[in-house]
């Protein structure tokens, strides 16, 4: 983890025994613009702040919320990144709208962005699936696609289910926006998570600093006006 990172949480699952140890390292190449403030919080096994899923790097248990990606402040995106946020689902809430604030995840090599070639995709910039987001992506399990009507509205049809994997810079459920304009998701799968991968430079690329290029696969600031990613969130009620 880098870049500038105020607010934000990570959660490290431990066993209910005293002999599990976590272990905080830091690497600074300079004193001259590094500072941190770290706040350390042991949980219970039965605390309700405790997840009851495991892998959540970062946990939420309102019915609103904002959160982002780690390095969302340095106004670029970290790659070598693998976790989830999860969200608790609330007595009587069925579903989770995303919705984002700011959206720059972009497809392809960490080295350089790919244009989406999905067939009967309007817009290069809005990436969904596995063909396209295959570096860099959240995945979100079962997206609801709009419906589309008939003017008269004696016809509507749609996917049940959008697609799971997102990346570019706009988001929409489809997977397509000939406007450009990123829209919400919302999904009923629960547990309520979302998963975030970045890729990392491999041996042999020419890209990055030194050390990444020789393969120590270390957390790394990726290309400029690459920002990551804000999203507000809120769960839906209904009968579930």
């Amino acid at each position: 983890m880098c870049g500038k990172n105020p607010g934000q949480h990570a959660y490290i699952d431990m066993s209910c025994t005293c002999t599990d140890k976590a272990t905080l390292s830091f690497s600074l190449g300079d004193t001259t613009d590094n500072q941190w403030k770290i706040k350390v919080t042991q949980l219970s096994c039965s605390d309700p702040d405790v997840s009851n899923t495991e892998g959540c790097q970062q946990y939420f248990t309102g019915l609103t919320g904002t959160f982002s990606s780690y390095g969302f402040d340095s106004s670029q995106m970290i790659i070598g990144q693998n976790y989830a946020y999860c969200i608790r689902p609330a007595a009587g809430y069925c579903c989770i709208e995303y919705t984002p604030v700011t959206w720059s995840v972009f497809a392809g090599s960490i080295l350089g962005d790919i244009a989406c070639t999905d067939p009967g995709s309007t817009n290069e910039f809005s990436c969904a699936g596995a063909a396209n987001c295959n570096m860099n992506f959240i995945v979100v399990p079962g997206v609801q696609s709009p419906q589309t009507c008939k003017a008269d509205g004696t016809e509507c049809h749609g996917l049940i289910n959008g697609r799971d994997r997102y990346c570019g810079s706009v988001l929409t459920p489809t997977g397509s926006s000939p406007t450009k304009t990123s829209s919400p998701i919302i999904t009923c799968d629960k547990p309520f998570r979302m998963f975030f991968q970045t890729g990392v430079l491999t041996p042999g690329n020419t890209g990055g600093t030194a050390a990444q290029s020789s393969g120590v696969h270390t957390a790394a600031i990726a290309p400029v006006n690459v920002q990551g990613f804000q999203f507000t969130y809120r769960q839906l009620p209904g009968n579930c």
